[in-house]
């Protein structure tokens, strides 16, 4: 699922910021020629946040990217099992607006071995307790993997 834009403006926000702080600190340095003290603390200062903003809008952009990146291989590369949807739970860490999203927990058998895994989060009840729903996982890994619950999901209305 893609992210809103409020979530993907966030990170190149910081990195703006950052870096209209970097180009301040660098103005700083040159236009206070005569007084070299004044001119080192005010870019000292706007350096410093400007690098710290920089950094931080830097980092959640390869963050926010890994995701949807990893997806994309893993449904492409991975190998695709089919697991029961056994249990739909609230994912209780995250919460927005005083809602909390939900997760489906898969099943799967193979071998003899029960593996567990859940989904993404979804923000409206995903009634499909008991169907199968496609899990693309690494092969050698299958601690890496990704419910694919867009492909069972039928289109809902939110009245």
């Amino acid at each position: 699922m893609k992210q809103p834009l409020a979530m993907r403006l966030i990170p190149m926000i910081f990195a703006v910021i950052g870096v209209i702080f970097l180009g301040v600190a660098a103005v700083s340095w040159f236009a206070v020629p005569e007084d070299r003290e004044t001119a080192m603390i005010l870019t000292m200062v706007f350096g410093f946040i400007g690098t710290i903003f920089t950094f931080l809008g830097v980092v959640l952009l390869v963050a926010m990217r890994n995701p949807e990146k990893k997806r994309r291989r893993l449904m492409e590369t991975g190998e695709r099992v089919m697991a029961r949807v056994v249990d739909i739970e609230k994912n209780r860490s995250l919460q927005v607006n005083g809602r909390y999203p939900w997760r489906l927990i898969c099943q799967y058998e193979e071998g003899g071995v029960v593996y567990q895994c859940r989904s993404g989060n979804l923000w409206s009840y995903p009634n499909l307790t008991g169907e199968m729903v496609p899990v693309y996982r690494e092969r050698g890994n299958y601690k890496n993997y990704y419910v694919d619950v867009e492909a069972v999901l039928r289109p809902t209305v939110e009245l």
